[in-house]
C-alpha cells in the first residue's frame, strides 16, 4: 500500500497555496498519495477547486480526523527527514517546508494546478488588454488583515514614493496595482501621475469570489517585468518568488537600479504552468546533488 502524506490547510490563500506546492513537491519526491483537507472557514469561503482542477484526493473533516489519530498526531514540518518510514504523516502548518530539498523551485509545482477556466480567461483578457504594449510594474499593497509588521513597515506612502521615482525615470512604465483595501487603492490613484491599471474586485476577501479576484492578481503579478512589494506579506513574497528575486523588491530591501531597468527593458513571458497548463508531468530540472531528503529518499526507496 503506498505511502501517504495527508495535509491539513488553513490560513490565507498565499499560506495555503505554498504549503500545497511543498506537500505536491514532498509527495512526489518521496512517492506517497497526497490527501488533502482545504477546509472552508469563516475568513476563507473558497473551496480548492473553486480555485483549481488538481489530480489530488480531497478529504473532509472525519477522514482527516481518522488519519490523525491513526499517524499519532501531526507532525511538525521541521521532522519530516525523521518520517521517511512512517506509513502516514499528518501536516498542519502555514510554512514551506523543505524547499531545499526538491528538485526544482517549490513554486515550479504550480504547473501541477490549473485554475478554472473562468479564471484564466479574466486573466488572459485583461493582461490582452492591459499589459500588451508597456512595461510593467507590479505594485503589491497588502494593509487589510495584513500583520502589524507588514502595515508599519510597508505604508501606502511607501509605495506612492517609488512608483513616482520609477515613473520619472521610466515614463513609459505602467503600474498594475493589487491590494485589498479600496480606500489604498484611491490614495494611490489620487497620488501619481504614472498609468495605472487594475483588476476590478469588491475588496471583500474573505468570501469566494474575492479570493478568485486575489488568485487573478497573483497570477497578474507573476505577468509583470518588476514587482513592488509589502514587506511580511505571504501574497506580496509568493508574487516576488513566481517573478525572481532580481525583479522584486519591498521597502525593506535595497533598490537595485540595473536590475529595475534590465527587467523592465525584457519582453514580458507568461510563467511556463500558463504557456503549457498541466496537472501531470515532470518538471524538466537538473537534480542538485543528493542530499537532505532528496537522498534519504533514494536511499529508502520509497
Amino acid at each position: 500500500m503506498k505511502k501517504i502524506l495527508a495535509l491539513r490547510i488553513g490560513k490565507g490563500l498565499c499560506n495555503r497555496l505554498r504549503v500545497l506546492l511543498c506537500a505536491i513537491a514532498y509527495s512526489e519526491l518521496t512517492n506517497r498519495r497526497l490527501l488533502i483537507y482545504w477546509p472552508k472557514e469563516e475568513w476563507f469561503g473558497a473551496a480548492l477547486n473553486d480555485l483549481w482542477e488538481h489530480p489530488y484526493q480531497e478529504i473532509g473533516s472525519l477522514t482527516n480526523k481518522v488519519l490523525v489519530n491513526l499517524s499519532g498526531g501531526y507532525r511538525h514540518y521541521s521532522s519530516l527527514h525523521s518520517q521517511l518510514d512512517n506509513p502516514i504523516i499528518c501536516l498542519n502548518t502555514i510554512y514551506p517546508f523543505c524547499v531545499d530539498d526538491y528538485p526544482a523551485p517549490f513554486m515550479s509545482y504550480l504547473s501541477r494546478l490549473k485554475l478554472i477556466k473562468p479564471l484564466q480567461n479574466r486573466i488572459d483578457s485583461f493582461a490582452a488588454q492591459e499589459f500588451a504594449d508597456n512595461p510593467i510594474v507590479g505594485v503589491s499593497i497588502r494593509y487589510n488583515r495584513a500583520h502589524p509588521r507588514t502595515v508599519k513597515a510597508s505604508p501606502p506612502q511607501w509605495f506612492i514614493e517609488r512608483m513616482n521615482q520609477i515613473h520619472a525615470q521610466f515614463p513609459n512604465v505602467r503600474f498594475f496595482l493589487s491590494t485589498d483595501c479600496k480606500e489604498v487603492s484611491h490614495l494611490v490613484r489620487a497620488s501619481t501621475s504614472a498609468s495605472i491599471c487594475q483588476l476590478p474586485r469588491n475588496y471583500h476577501s474573505e468570501v469566494m469570489s474575492g479570493i478568485q479576484e486575489a488568485l487573478c492578481e497573483l497570477y497578474l503579478l507573476a505577468r509583470t517585468n518588476y514587482i513592488l512589494g509589502s514587506y511580511y506579506s505571504s501574497f506580496s513574497e509568493t508574487a516576488g518568488s513566481i517573478l525572481g528575486e532580481l525583479a522584486y523588491e519591498n521597502s525593506q530591501s535595497t533598490p537595485n537600479a540595473d536590475a529595475i531597468a534590465s527587467s523592465l527593458s525584457l519582453p514580458k513571458t507568461v510563467p511556463f504552468w500558463e504557456r503549457s497548463p498541466t496537472i501531470s508531468g515532470n518538471i524538466p530540472v537538473n537534480l542538485p546533488n543528493a542530499t537532505g531528503l532528496l537522498a534519504a529518499s533514494w536511499r529508502l526507496k520509497v
